[in-house]
């Protein structure tokens, strides 16, 4: 088979991204101006390597490309105009997700091969491509309670898996990864935990809904480390050996027709339920939230999130369980 040289040079400046990514937090690169000439994390890296494989093989067909420095944008507006009209599933346009994925990836090798700038990234929205309304893959209006009532059996048949998406509000990534050793039995709070390695490769603990607790304790209780979480937070090493425990491997783990979006988002609204009531506040208002990254002078003040009024506090733990750590991706959930 034909050597792509385009593709090779492409994954070696990822796979460097990747090594240099290793080395500092996200947030630490972010404050550095440095977050995009790196990847923090292999999913990351996975995601971006698959984009530019697709990209390059195409590219080096259709074009003849020789060299990296041989690519440019207006061939990366064809690539999307192609896969918006012939991608996706039976070749009926990729989903505007989908083509953004592949933008990014284009845009990160280029980037950190010193090709482009950051004024030559590309966007979806600079190209000239007509989306279809199929292809903006906007989730329907259906709560969890309609699913799971509209789907007992495949409920019954992954009962387990779906219970753990329900409790913690994990991704898919995140339920993928987990291992024996990934919950925590807190006995002093009788509450249940779960350790993950999330987006850019940070490390946080998930709590349960009260609502879950209990099924968390009789599905998890048994192989779950005990004690008082807050002495285990302080030692990250300590946690990510018990993380790499056997791999827990709940049957539906890579069913996709399970909508995990639909969980993740319960989850966030019987947290934010059980934290309001918990940090019930009657403090100064605090009306602008937009990119706002948590501070303690914030915490005790009140807020109102589409149409949902309470502490600040109790909006920002739900933000930190969820994996983020700003108020206004909270709008997605709720």
């Amino acid at each position: 088979m034909k050597k792509n040289k385009v593709q090779n040079t492409g994954l070696y400046h990822l796979r460097q991204a990747r090594k240099a990514g290793r080395a500092q937090s996200r947030d630490k690169l972010k404050q550095q101006g440095k977050a995009r000439e790196v990847i923090s994390s292999p999913r990351s890296l996975e995601i971006h390597e698959s984009s530019w494989k697709e990209f390059s093989d195409w590219v080096v067909k259709e074009y003849d490309v020789k060299t990296l420095g041989k690519v440019n944008k207006e061939m990366l507006n064809e690539f999307i105009k192609y896969k918006s009209e012939n991608g996706g599933r039976n070749g009926k346009g990729a989903s505007v997700k989908t083509l953004k994925t592949y933008i990014t990836g284009v845009n990160k090798v280029m980037l950190i091969s010193g090709r482009w700038d950051k004024n030559d990234m590309s966007s979806l929205k600079k190209m000239d491509i007509k989306i279809r309304d199929e292809q903006k893959r906007i989730y329907k209006k259906e709560s969890a309670s309609d699913w799971l009532n509209k789907n007992q059996k495949v409920y019954e048949r992954h009962k387990e898996y779906i219970d753990t998406v329900r409790a913690f509000g994990l991704r898919s990534r995140e339920m993928k990864d987990l291992s024996k050793g990934s919950f925590f039995y807190d006995t002093k709070k009788d509450k249940m935990f779960v350790m993950v390695i999330g987006k850019g490769g940070k490390m946080r603990t998930v709590e349960s809904t009260k609502e879950m607790n209990e099924k968390m304790k009789e599905q998890y209780s048994r192989i779950a480390l005990k004690g008082d979480i807050s002495s285990f937070k302080s030692n990250k090493e300590k946690l990510l050996e018990y993380t790499k425990k056997q791999p827990l491997e709940l049957r539906a783990a890579y069913n996709e027709h399970i909508p995990k979006h639909i969980f993740r988002s319960e989850y966030a609204q019987t947290l934010l339920k059980e934290k309001t009531e918990e940090y019930k506040s009657d403090r100064a208002v605090l009306k602008a939230y937009s990119g706002l990254k948590i501070e303690d002078k914030y915490k005790d003040m009140e807020t109102t999130i589409k149409g949902h009024r309470g502490a600040v506090r109790a909006f920002y733990e739900v933000s930190v369980n969820l994996g983020h750590n700003r108020l206004d991706v909270l709008t997605k959930y709720i």
